[in-house]
């Protein structure tokens, strides 16, 4: 296929994904386009068997897929893997992105997003609907949707709705939206900073269908790994709010506003319990026969620290993978079965607003506390 008559440009970036990265492929090479498209596949130094899967689809699609190996992982001595090793390599017009364990659901979806970024010249970006799975039963834990309708996403609308407003593996782009770099980008480079580029043009036109899907918190991956290692973790969000702070400056305070806003979203989800207290406490005493906690992540976490600080009558804490039972948690309390739950607790702590209403949905007809309430921001 001529350079030239290439349009669109998917990039895959895979590192130890072997469980998924088929999934991943097969997702992209059944896309039906009425235009050239190529698959840009980089492998960054795989060692659990992902490089030879990518080799079988690379000989399979020899003219579709494009794959690029590394002798040294990148992310190990900070190279930006997106920007410096794959976008180069694309010969595309447009980019469309899904990493190794991601995927998409709808074989039109580049088809779509194509007819959509010709009909609005204006827009740089667009993107969709997706669901966040878990990790290998791919169970649905929620969908990432800002919209229940075709809209153009404000640039407004993006900053404050922090990087999983949009599920990265639904975001495609003219490629020229990087034929500069923007102040803002340099202090980090990662999908809300695409988004938030994407956007400041003409917004960002979103497609209310379901065309791909997030593998939440998989090994490996730049979450799991970002997220396991608390020094990477509390570097991430210092970098972020920076390059909030520079695109406040960039943008000479066209978006102070929401950027204040957003800022105000690192505020540890413990303090933000502390902040509400009294109303907690005051809430927590209307269940003299104690109380339970469903979910624990990361809210969850910051209860379970609120309750080991203020007492409490905690009975036990449970989740829907259901790992664990019998043992306790750092901080002491028993982990249960969410069946035993059900059936004991005349009161559930939902850690999240998705967990209180399944519970509800469920039929649950003892008392709910959603503590999301009190830990609104994210």
């Amino acid at each position: 296929m001529a350079n030239e008559e290439i349009k669109i440009s998917v990039i895959c970036i895979a590192y130890n994904q072997a469980p998924y990265i088929r999934k991943a492929l097969d997702s992209m090479v059944c896309q039906k386009v009425n235009i050239p498209f190529e698959i840009v596949v980089h492998d960054d130094c795989s060692t659990d068997g992902t490089t030879e899967i990518i080799k079988e689809y690379e000989k399979k699609y020899q003219n579709l897929i494009r794959v690029f190996y590394e002798e040294k992982n990148q992310y190990s001595i900070g190279n930006d893997i997106f920007v410096n090793c794959s976008l180069p390599k694309c010969r595309g017009k447009f980019v469309a992105i899904c990493e190794g364990d991601d995927y998409w659901t709808d074989c039109n979806k580049l088809q779509k997003q194509y007819e959509v970024l010709e009909q609005y010249p204006e827009i740089d970006m667009c993107a969709c609907r997706a669901s966040e799975v878990s990790g290998d039963d791919e169970i649905e834990i929620q969908e990432i949707r800002p919209k229940k309708e075709n809209i153009i996403l404000t640039p407004e609308e993006v900053i404050l709705g922090g990087g999983r407003y949009l599920a990265t593996a639904t975001l495609f782009f003219r490629k020229s939206l990087f034929d500069s770099c923007m102040e803002f980008e340099k202090i980090m480079c990662f999908d809300y900073t695409y988004q938030i580029k994407g956007s400041l043009k003409g917004g960002i036109y979103y497609i209310d269908e379901n065309m791909a899907a997030y593998r939440n918190n998989t090994a490996g991956s730049w979450s799991e790994r970002v997220e396991k290692d608390e020094g990477k973790h509390s570097e991430h969000i210092e970098k972020e709010k920076a390059l909030l702070v520079m695109l406040d400056k960039e943008t000479e305070g066209k978006y102070h506003e929401v950027i204040m806003a957003r800022l105000k979203a690192y505020t540890p989800f413990y303090e933000q319990l502390q902040i509400h207290e009294e109303e907690l406490l005051h809430k927590l005493e209307q269940s003299p026969d104690g109380f339970y906690l469903w979910g624990m992540g990361m809210r969850g976490e910051a209860f379970l620290k609120f309750c080991s600080c203020h007492g409490g009558a905690l009975r036990g804490v449970c989740d829907r993978k259901n790992n664990n039972i019998g043992n306790k948690t750092k901080y002491g309390y028993e982990i249960i079965s969410t069946d035993d739950v059900m059936k004991k607790a005349k009161c559930i702590i939902a850690s999240n607003n998705i967990i209180a209403e399944a519970l509800n949905n469920q039929g649950y007809k003892g008392m709910i506390v959603n503590i999301q309430k009190y830990m609104p921001l994210s």
